[in-house]
């Protein structure tokens, strides 16, 4: 389809005739209906002047090009490129994550005015890489850039937020539970000192590694399968569903993590208040620790090195604070440490809790992959050697590039415009 008319009503009737025909009788066509038409539409920059002007022929159009494969606007000025993505980033509902690609000096409002703008170093100077989000030396690594880097990057930083939000509200909601204990005295069940250390020293080494090396799946793998984008298309790694999985895991943790302890303590008749904060932030840290842990598809000695440093972080703050007494006024953690560590049935109070902690998302991660597997789970599996007849996910027993999962053909693959 072509619109190149040279007045209002000219285009306007081209516009009508082209939404008719693509339209047919049904009405509005369905996802199928459009892959099978294959429309696309050209329209040049006279054209397109006349449209943007028009609130009403500007709707038209976009109505259409949410019909199109593709949208071609050939000799356009650099606001009129700027106005198309304004037009698609303000215009469609839900709002979509709008992606502009450029080289030279002309196309630095449309890069600005996108979510994300790439600019391409080339002859035209370095107009447009200055002004964008990301910048490449050639337009086939935006290939790359997308499937690899940019699914990587919204994996990493949804997990890391939701887990962030997750542990916080375990420290947090096991102190509201302690002031049913105390009759809202405001003690608290933590040293200040041991608290402090919790985000400062205990937790936030996982969290740096986990968002440089973090990847599912390898990236010769995304780049073969571009139907993995799709999850970060839709939102599914970062929505309100994600969210409340989260903050339901934070207090099922945290109720183990309180009451665990509270109860071994009880039963044992162990009234030292120092050794019970002391020991249920010992079992939360490792808990916690391990719970990143899980979520980690990148599994190396460095990340086991991580964790290990995260959890030996906690014994030696806690006897860094405890040999500062008296040269400090630390009074408060004086020996707690070594009562913690020196009595059988502290150990095994923490190894019960966070054994506790870790089986309910153990079991949890088990049956999603086992009952509801999704596309990468599938490819992850096929990756790693666990396909039928050992397949792996570039080759067949004889040789023949594997197709791929049913589960991955029904989602039509990501378009780069």
């Amino acid at each position: 389809n072509y619109v190149n008319g040279a007045s209002p009503d000219e285009v306007r009737q081209q516009l009508q005739t082209a939404i008719g025909g693509a339209r047919g009788q049904g009405g509005e066509p369905s996802s199928q209906q459009r892959d099978e038409q294959n429309l696309a539409l050209l329209v040049d920059g006279k054209s397109l002047l006349t449209i943007l002007d028009d609130p009403a022929l500007t709707a038209d159009l976009l109505a259409f090009a949410k019909l199109c494969k593709a949208v071609i606007a050939c000799r356009v000025s650099p606001d009129q490129k700027r106005q198309i993505v304004s037009m698609v980033r303000y215009g469609v509902r839900p709002e979509p994550m709008t992606l502009a690609i450029g080289d030279g000096a002309n196309d630095v409002p449309m890069i600005t005015e996108a979510h994300v703008g790439v600019g391409i170093s080339g002859n035209e100077g370095l107009q447009a890489v200055r002004s964008a989000d990301y910048a490449i030396a050639q337009f086939r690594f935006l290939k790359r850039l997308v499937l690899v880097h940019g699914r990587n990057n919204y994996r990493r930083v949804a997990a890391i937020v939701l887990y962030s939000l997750y542990k916080n509200m375990l420290l947090v909601t096991s102190l509201f539970f302690y002031n049913f204990y105390n009759g809202w005295s405001g003690s608290t069940i933590y040293a200040s000192w041991i608290l402090s250390g919790f985000n400062v020293f205990y937790t936030f080494l996982p969290i740096i590694f986990y968002g440089f090396m973090e990847q599912d799946v390898k990236p010769e793998t995304a780049l073969q399968f571009p139907q993995l984008y799709l999850p970060g298309q839709r939102r599914q790694g970062f929505n309100m569903w994600q969210l409340a999985l989260w903050v339901a895991n934070g207090l099922a943790h945290c109720v183990l993590v309180f009451f665990i302890p509270t109860g071994i303590f009880a039963a044992n008749g162990m009234e030292d208040h120092g050794v019970y904060g002391t020991t249920v932030m010992n079992a939360m840290v490792i808990g916690v620790n391990l719970r990143l842990a899980l979520e980690q598809n990148h599994i190396s000695a460095v990340s086991h090195f991580v964790v290990f440093i995260s959890i030996a972080s906690f014994y030696i703050w806690g006897a860094i604070l405890q040999s500062l007494w008296p040269t400090l006024n630390f009074d408060q953690f004086s020996g707690v440490l070594s009562a913690s560590l020196g009595t059988p049935v502290l150990w095994w109070t923490v190894l019960v809790t966070f054994v506790a902690m870790t089986a309910v998302d153990v079991a949890c991660l088990y049956a999603h992959r086992q009952w509801w597997p999704n596309p990468t789970y599938v490819i992850q599996e096929r990756e790693r050697g666990y396909g039928p007849r050992g397949e792996s996910p570039e080759v067949q027993e004889d040789g023949t590039p594997m197709e791929p999962p049913p589960a991955l053909t029904e989602a039509r693959p990501p378009t780069t415009k």
